[in-house]
């Protein structure tokens, strides 16, 4: 005769998801603050798959476990946030002694500004990263 099989129960199963899930978040957005993101999503993606997966397990073994929804949730709206986001690494990079790439701008007083006049000068170019 088959028994069913049950899965041993974990205790605070939904407290160590939600701790994975909130400590790989807060260290994503700090790291977001500082315009410091890594190359690669892979580790931050696999850590909130792994809290969104351990709060299901967690809701599965016990439905009365306060942890397990929060996590659930919270790991859910990361996962999908991360697959939808369009924040991606660029291909293209400038390091320092690079050639300046050409490009044309509007400058304050309505003209129109081309980098082909910084040419032989030294320059320092400042670009901000806008999260708007």
């Amino acid at each position: 005769m088959l028994e069913a099989l049950t899965m041993p129960e974990i205790p605070y199963l939904g407290l160590m998801a939600l701790v994975l899930l909130l400590g790989s978040a807060i260290r994503w957005f700090w790291r977001a603050m500082k315009v410091n993101i890594p190359a690669s999503f892979g580790l931050y993606r696999g850590l909130w798959i792994t809290g969104l997966v351990l709060g299901v397990l967690a809701y599965l073994q016990n439905p009365a476990d306060p942890f397990a929804p929060t996590a659930i949730g919270i790991g859910a709206l990361l996962v999908y946030l991360i697959s939808t986001g369009r924040q991606r690494m660029g291909g293209e990079s400038i390091s320092v002694g690079d050639k300046i790439p050409a490009f044309t701008a509007i400058a304050a007083d309505d003209s129109t500004f081309n980098s082909s006049t910084l040419e032989g000068k030294r320059v320092l170019l400042k670009f901000f990263r806008g999260h708007w």
